[in-house]
This record gives structure tokens, C-alpha cells and sequence, in this order.
């Protein structure tokens, strides 16, 4: 997947379906967004103590963004049953955002 770049157009195209609104479109998207990341990094639980923002971090930021701001029960579920699988993926480097995201 790592051949021509393949690994990044389909993040790209992923993640620019983070901003639509329709919560069974979300719920598509946000585990194969998931599902893409380790291919293009490294999992923050095994970089050490001093680690850049990458785009895990730029993903949660987004939905963790999106899931405050939303009036919509349905799309706000969706964003509140992915946190799951961000917190399974990345243990303890989710404390980070709960921080930066509380600051």
C-alpha cells in the first residue's frame, strides 16, 4: 500500500469525509480512517516520551472537535462510539489529549 503513495491518497480521501454531516457516512469512514493509520505511522504507543503530533493526533483532534460542537444525536453517537477504538489503539498516549483537549 506503501507503492505510489496509495496509503496517503487514501487518507487524504478519508479523512476529507470528516467534515460531512451524515452520521452513516461517519460511521463508515472513521474505523477505515482507523484501519489506514498504521500504514502511514507508527503507533504512538511505541514512540517514546517525546513525540511529535502525527496524524493520529490530527484525526482525534477532528473528532474530538466535531463531537463537542454537534447538535445532532445520531452523528454525535457515532463520534462517541469511535473513542472506543481510539483509546483500544492507542492507550495510554490518549491521555495527551485529554490535556491538550481540556486546556
Amino acid at each position: 500500500m506503501h507503492q505510489y503513495n496509495r496509503a496517503e491518497v487514501l487518507y487524504h480521501a478519508l479523512f476529507n469525509q470528516l467534515y460531512t454531516s451524515e452520521a452513516p457516512l461517519i460511521q463508515v469512514v472513521l474505523p477505515c480512517l482507523l484501519n489506514a493509520l498504521p500504514v502511514l505511522e507508527k503507533s504512538p504507543a511505541l514512540t517514546v516520551a517525546s513525540r511529535r503530533l502525527n496524524r493520529y493526533d490530527t484525526v482525534l483532534r477532528l473528532v474530538l472537535s466535531h463531537m463537542e460542537v454537534e447538535h445532532k444525536l445520531p452523528l454525535r453517537r457515532v463520534y462517541a462510539g469511535i473513542l472506543p477504538l481510539f483509546i483500544d489503539r492507542w492507550a495510554a498516549c490518549i491521555c495527551l489529549h485529554a490535556v491538550l483537549h481540556i486546556v
